[in-house]
């Protein structure tokens, strides 16, 4: 068994990145990442990962006030396991499909091919009918009754697989 990532200290030492700005250091730390989601309503990300061939996903508490709550708790790293809370939108399957992992994520409306290659994992998606290499997905949330947060739209980010020309596609719910 694989130690879980991002438990050994805080994620970036000295380093106060959030949100979309925390996604590169993410995938430089740990090469099994295949996907990144961030949010509108704060630096916090849910990051997908594959350990010992199977797909972990946790929430990384990078926004300063999370990190100083996780803190006074005694936490010192910034890894949070998922809870049944954030399973209806950030839950996910995965089957086997031809040889090829094919992972479904309930709030993205596609599906995540995971790929093992040399250097670690990679997700694959298409954006605006492309077959990309994914980077990151960004939710903007809005709140209703300034409690309830719904998903105003999603922005799917990655590179083309064959040209390497960024793409982004904005999908509304």
């Amino acid at each position: 068994m694989v130690k879980p990532s991002f438990t050994d200290g805080p994620a970036f030492p000295g380093n106060a990145v959030c949100g979309v700005d925390a996604i590169p250091h993410i995938y430089a730390k740990n090469r099994n990442v295949f996907c990144v989601i961030a949010r509108s309503n704060n630096g916090n990300v849910s990051v997908y990962e594959m350990v010992d061939d199977k797909p972990v996903n946790f929430w990384l508490d990078l926004d300063p006030a999370t990190m100083t709550a996780a803190r006074a708790r005694g936490r010192t790293h910034d890894r949070d396991e998922t809870s049944v809370m954030d399973r209806p939108a950030y839950g996910f399957t995965i089957n086997e499909i031809n040889g090829k992992r094919v992972m479904k994520i309930r709030s993205l409306p596609r599906p995540i091919v995971v790929i093992k290659g040399k250097n670690g994992y990679t997700g694959f998606t298409k954006i605006n009918g492309h077959m990309c290499i994914l980077k990151y997905i960004w939710v903007k949330l809005k709140p209703i009754l300034g409690v309830v947060p719904v998903v105003e739209y999603i922005d799917i980010v990655g590179y083309d697989r064959v040209t390497k020309e960024k793409r982004s596609e904005r999908v509304r719910k």
